[in-house]
Parts: C-alpha cells; structure tokens; sequence
C-alpha cells in the first residue's frame, strides 16, 4: 500500500472525518516516485509520517515539501511500499490488516 493512500481511504462504518491511523511492520523503496499537488495538505503529511514513528523528518522538512516538492517526504509518500502492518480507525477501532502490500478492507464487524 502507498502510504499517500492514507489521505484519501475512509473507514467503512465511521464518517469520513474518522481517522485512521497507520503502523508499518515491513516496507520497500520503490524505484519510482512520482508527486501529486493534492497531497500537499499538511496534516495528511504529518499522519503518514507518525505511522511511520521515524523522527527523520523535521517541521521543516514538511514545510518544505509544502512550499516545495522536498525530495525525501515525496519519497516517503510515492516511493515507499507498506508490504505488512495495519490501518485502524481511531473511533470504532476496527484494524484493518495489510499483507503483502494489499490494505484488506473485509473485515467482521
């Protein structure tokens, strides 16, 4: 799963203003990595990177890639794969699991 999906996927039982929270277990660079201005929204930035729970990345390196397209927070959103960990909705907590680089959406509730 590309982490800039998180962006624009929505819990199935909740509204759309639900978060949902990522935790990655294993990724994978990928050789392309592409830029969408649609991205440019500052707080899908700073929830990508808090699933990522790496400290790399500044204030000011996410203010740059909004003022500009910083090259290493465009990487992380366009240019990773999550092969394995989880999306969860913050308010009804359902997990929903990614394996194998496929966020499953099927779940029990």
């Amino acid at each position: 799963m590309k982490p800039f999906l998180l962006g624009i996927l929505k819990c199935k039982h909740c509204p759309f203003t639900s978060q949902l929270d990522l935790e990655v277990e294993e990724v994978k660079e990928l050789d392309e990595c592409f830029s969408l201005d649609v991205m440019k929204k500052e707080e899908i930035i700073r929830k990508i990177v808090k699933g990522f729970k790496i400290n790399e990345f500044t204030e000011e390196d996410i203010k740059e890639y909004l003022e500009r397209d910083n090259e290493k927070v465009s990487k992380l959103l366009f240019g990773t794969d999550v092969v394995k960990g989880r999306v969860t909705c913050m308010d009804c907590k359902v997990v929903y699991p990614i394996e194998d680089s496929i966020l499953d959406t099927v779940d029990t509730k």
